[in-house]
């Protein structure tokens, strides 16, 4: 543990039931730490179509 926030990145194919497809689903796992408060987990996600890098698309797009 560092005490600041962190982030990690990743991505899967994903196909919801009522879905005709798999969509690109990318995953972001970030721990939140603030000045005298406990940790927070704080995933996210994104179904996207463009193809550049997780990390990229998430701190450059989204």
């Amino acid at each position: 543990m560092t005490g600041q926030t962190e982030h990690v990145y990743d991505e899967v194919n994903y196909a919801a039931a009522s879905w005709k497809r798999e969509r690109r689903v990318l995953l972001k796992a970030e721990v939140v730490y603030g000045e005298g408060k406990e940790p927070k987990d704080n995933p996210r996600f994104v179904i996207t179509n463009m193809t550049q890098s997780p990390q990229w698309l998430y701190e450059k797009v989204y």
